[in-house]
């Protein structure tokens, strides 16, 4: 069983509905340009390691067996919209942040002073999005 279908099954195993976040990742991706034939080659993009990493991680082929495998176990599989707040969203008072960048590691919200890693008040957000539409589907 290789990486990705036990990931999948760990998914499926532990909660009665499996939120995902959209897996659009092709901004990593920056192809290199010969623009004239005669021209020398330009330097390699910055982010060559992220974009080798997402192409070996599958997510194509990851959410393919995730909504397999749902349909399978009888789970529901619930996707967030592509350019859901997630990180950007207060996980403590709701409070949105437009100023916050990829780069910003930390989320500090002004209104409740809470101080929360970017990637954990995201997945927070993710858990409370995706209990609020199960219980909304039925």
């Amino acid at each position: 069983m290789n990486r990705l279908q036990a990931q999948n099954l760990k998914l499926l195993k532990t909660p009665p509905s499996t939120p995902a976040p959209p897996l659009g990742a092709n901004g990593a991706y920056k192809p290199m340009r010969r623009p004239h034939r005669t021209a020398p080659r330009e330097r390699a993009p910055r982010n060559r390691k992220l974009a080798k990493a997402i192409a070996d991680m599958g997510f194509f082929e990851f959410r393919r067996q995730l909504e397999y495998k749902c349909k399978l176990y009888g789970s529901q599989l619930i996707v967030a919209d592509r350019f859901f707040p997630s990180s950007k969203t207060c996980s403590n008072c709701g409070w949105y942040n437009p100023d916050l960048k990829l780069s910003d590691r930390w989320f500090l919200c002004i209104e409740c002073s809470s101080f929360i890693e970017r990637d954990w008040n995201a997945a927070i957000n993710l858990s409370r999005w995706s209990h609020r539409q199960a219980q909304a589907c039925g």
